[in-house]
């Protein structure tokens, strides 16, 4: 496992997309870090989302321990749409830039969320995760046309600090 901490994660890849599927490049701690949605297809085959959640331990004005840009930023202003094709069709490159009071997300290079965050997410470390969920986890099972098993192919990913930060390795 990689822990992580502010700076540049990205991944080259191909995820596996379809009705029922939800491809994921994502990072998370325990119950009281963030969990940073790169980006998540939800069954889409050409439209992925960014998320980014925290939860806490203390209970916010309204009882609530978690947050996310769900409720707070429009799926619009979320969301990055392929010109043409589908995700799993060619290799693309998805990357979040992590600094110090924002996040911007990033597909082939193209800015398609950028997002204050507050102090909650200085000093966190999460560790990188990539995933395929086959429904119905928020989204409809595959239907009879479904053509399982589906690959999530992965050419690389990388990990960027800036200078004084570091990547941490656990056993």
């Amino acid at each position: 496992k990689m822990l992580f901490n502010r700076g540049i994660v990205e991944m080259r890849g191909k995820p596996a997309v379809g009705k029922g599927l939800w491809s994921s490049f994502w990072m998370t701690g325990d119950g009281t870090f963030p969990e940073i949605d790169v980006f998540e297809t939800k069954g889409y085959t050409n439209t992925l989302t960014c998320n980014i959640h925290k939860w806490g331990d203390k209970p916010d004005a309204n009882g609530n321990t978690h947050s996310s840009l769900d409720g707070k930023v429009k799926a619009a202003d979320r969301q990055y749409v392929l010109p043409s094709g589908n995700f799993d069709e060619d290799y693309h490159i998805f990357r979040l830039e992590w600094d110090v009071g924002v996040m911007r997300f990033y597909c082939d290079g193209e800015l398609f969320c950028e997002q204050k965050v507050d102090d909650f997410f200085t000093d966190k470390y999460v560790a990188v995760v990539l995933s395929t969920l086959i429904g119905p986890h928020m989204i409809p099972e595959p239907d009879a046309d479904a053509k399982l098993p589906v690959n999530y192919t992965v050419d690389w990913v990388r990990l960027y600090q800036k200078s004084g930060e570091d990547i941490r390795f656990l056993d």
